[in-house]
């Protein structure tokens, strides 16, 4: 069911008004030495890329409501992916963990929360909506195996990610060299490429997610293996710029909101596969660079980074369902 959003240019404007004085109220000073909470602002960023699109796109009849806002939802994705492979590259570079204790650890992270979120939907469904599933599917949900991302007629469509991610983390181990983590990125993104190439019937629902979003993920890896075996760090990165900061922010930064800005509204989306990855994963780079030489660090950013895990899943379908109603309540108040 989708809504009608009265006004949408003027909704949008003035939702941007109110979110973006709510978001410059919790930027705080940024300290000395990279944060912690790096990672955590980019998560939260990405969520919120995947709420606006989801919502812009998807639940609004008029594409214009929440346009910007919900044109990265795809770097978004993109985002979550490079940083899962460059969390997970980086962990098992510095310790010395067998497969078994990575699959134990990694996978409960993913699966319980899971597995809580998917019973409450589908006891949420029975209860409220008098809806059943089959026995087969069932099975299927909670082994993590989803074949369809249809927002309307799915459970709920962002369980597409959770199969896709669960997949990496099941190769990676198999696949990982400490030595030469790059060959590790290579055969993972190989074997991707070749399911995708494939194009099993299964998958017919969500192939097409799947080929805009395999390079994220190896790239991670990449990323990692540059930064912990080369003797770099941000940190590092961070006081290098610093003695060039004074003059080449301003220009940096101005170039970085250009990239941002052009290819997120110029993402490709209809073309090649290869136009529309390249150029989400180019806004990926960019915010990268922003977000790590930025000077201030955002709070609600980092509160969202936190709970990005639990909010892809299930919070965003309630903060999108309140959203909404408040959207549709504004309007006709007006």
């Amino acid at each position: 069911m989708q809504i009608s959003v009265h006004n949408p240019v003027q909704q949008t404007i003035l939702f941007g008004i109110i979110f973006l004085v709510v978001f410059m109220f919790t930027f705080r000073k940024k300290r000395d030495h990279v944060p912690s909470s790096f990672t955590q602002e980019l998560k939260g960023f990405a969520i919120l890329t995947i709420i606006f699109g989801h919502i812009g796109y998807f639940l609004s009849s008029n594409q214009q409501f929440l346009f910007p806002f919900s044109i990265m939802m795809g770097v978004g994705v993109n985002l979550f992916l490079f940083l899962s492979g460059y969390g997970i590259t980086s962990s098992q570079i510095t310790k010395d963990e067998s497969k078994i204790q990575f699959y134990k650890r990694r996978l409960l992270k993913l699966f319980v929360p899971f597995w809580t979120i998917l019973a409450i939907l589908i006891s949420s469904s029975y209860l409220f909506l008098g809806k059943t599933y089959s026995f087969g599917f069932l099975v299927q949900s909670f082994l993590g195996i989803f074949t369809d991302a249809n927002i309307f007629t799915g459970i709920n469509s962002p369980f597409w990610y959770f199969t896709f991610i669960v997949f990496c983390y099941l190769i990676f181990p198999l696949v990982f060299n400490k030595k030469r983590p790059w060959v590790s990125a290579i055969l993972l993104y190989g074997i991707t490429l070749l399911i995708v190439k494939i194009n099993p019937l299964a998958l017919s629902g969500v192939i097409g997610l799947y080929k805009v979003h395999l390079l994220a993920f190896p790239l991670g890896i990449l990323t990692a293996w540059f930064i912990q075996t080369k003797d770099y760090s941000l940190e590092h990165f961070t006081q290098t710029y610093k003695k060039y900061s004074s003059y080449l922010y301003p220009t940096i930064i101005s170039i970085l909101f250009l990239c941002i800005g052009y290819f997120s509204i110029h993402s490709g989306v209809g073309q090649s596969i290869t136009s529309e990855e390249s150029r989400s994963l180019l806004v990926v780079g960019a915010l990268l660079v922003l977000f790590l030489i930025k000077k201030r660090e955002s709070k609600l950013l980092s509160l969202f980074g936190l709970y990005s895990y639990e909010i892809y899943f299930i919070g965003h379908f309630y903060i999108i369902m309140i959203f909404c109603i408040s959207i549709c309540r504004l309007g006709l108040q007006r």
